[in-house]
Formats: C-alpha cells, sequence, structure tokens
C-alpha cells in the first residue's frame, strides 16, 4: 500500500485528520494532501467535510478495499518471511 492508501485508513479509523496525522508523524496538511490525492486520483470525493468528518459513499468502499488490501498484504509478509526462513534454513 502507498502512503496515501495509509493515510486513507488513519483518517477513516478515527475521522480525524489530525489525529491521524499525528499517529503518522506528519503535519495535518501533509495528511490532508494524501486525501486529496487520492480524492483526485480516483476522481470523487471520499469524505464529506461539514458537518463533521464522514465518509462518501465512494469513502465506505475504499474503506472496505483497502482493508481487505491490508489484510492481504500482511499475509504476502507473513508467507514470504516464512519462504525466506527455509531458504535460509532453520536450525
Amino acid at each position: 500500500m502507498n502512503n496515501a492508501e495509509k493515510m486513507f485508513l488513519l483518517v477513516a479509523e478515527d475521522m480525524s485528520i489530525t489525529n491521524a496525522a499525528k499517529k503518522a508523524f506528519v503535519t495535518q496538511q501533509c495528511a490532508s494532501d494524501y486525501i486529496h490525492k487520492l480524492e483526485v486520483k480516483y476522481g470523487v470525493p471520499l469524505f464529506n467535510r461539514h458537518p463533521k468528518l464522514s465518509l462518501t459513499e465512494a469513502g465506505k468502499i475504499t474503506l472496505g478495499i483497502l482493508q481487505k488490501t491490508q489484510k492481504l498484504e500482511n499475509i504476502l509478509v507473513n508467507q514470504l518471511q516464512e519462504v525466506k526462513g527455509e531458504i535460509t534454513g532453520r536450525l
């Protein structure tokens, strides 16, 4: 997953750009820029910003897919680590 997708997941988790930025050790503007890049890339707004931050329908779809992607990526990493262990051998 790229940084913009990871930031989207952080923002969606807390429904707060400020909190997500703090968790990621970036500025609030940087976090906002990541979200904006995804919205431009897909051509749809992912969050309603008023009266408070919430996911749009497109944001809900994106969240579901990115959560699945994150799980698959974790499975991939774990399996590759297992293969790496077999290649280098274990005692």
